[in-house]
């Protein structure tokens, strides 16, 4: 449900990682709204590449969540730090630039990270908790939600989410949305 990836690999670099579920956009679509994103902020430091990923769980939550993102009341996402290692990604890093794509494959936003926060699973607090969407800010909503997430893309690897499990909370902020 959120931008945490899975491996696809009929992709290519920049989308083989995405969850699996979502249309797989075009990637001279993908290199435009990058190129336009930077034209429109002339002054913003951003690295020389971007990554993509879909954030959501289908076409409804997909666009809520955009909406919230546009609003400026969802300021970050997550993600497990085992998946991305089983699967050969890219660490997320302060200043990584993120295309956020509809449920239909097309770019929706530009996101930069500003801040990571890793913390064990048991760990959460309102703190984290805090840069989602405002339904499930609050932590007995937004475990339950993400621990189902977090399982099904833990499954794949005979893992299951405990207090243990590493989750990183990467604060961004919105760069560009058409």
């Amino acid at each position: 449900m959120r931008s945490a990836t899975v491996r696809l690999s009929v992709m290519s670099d920049k989308t083989r990682h995405l969850v699996a579920g979502c249309t797989v956009p075009d990637e001279s679509t993908l290199d435009a709204f990058w190129q336009a994103a930077r034209d429109a902020n002339p002054d913003r430091t951003l690295p020389d590449d971007y990554q993509v990923r879909w954030i959501g769980g289908d076409e409804s939550s997909t666009s809520a969540i955009l909406a919230h993102i546009r609003s400026g009341d969802k300021t970050g996402t997550v993600s497990v730090p085992w998946v991305i290692e089983r699967n050969g990604q890219h660490k997320p890093a302060v200043g990584d630039a993120i295309i956020l794509i509809n449920f239909d494959g097309s770019p929706a936003v530009l996101v930069q990270i500003i801040a990571i926060d890793d913390v064990p699973y048991g760990q959460i607090t309102e703190e984290h908790t805090g840069l989602d969407g405002p339904r499930v800010r609050a932590v007995d909503i937004w475990k339950p939600i993400h621990v189902r997430y977090f399982d099904m893309l833990l499954a794949p690897y005979g893992l299951v989410t405990d207090d243990e499990t590493p989750i990183s909370f990467e604060k961004f902020e919105l760069v560009y949305a058409p």
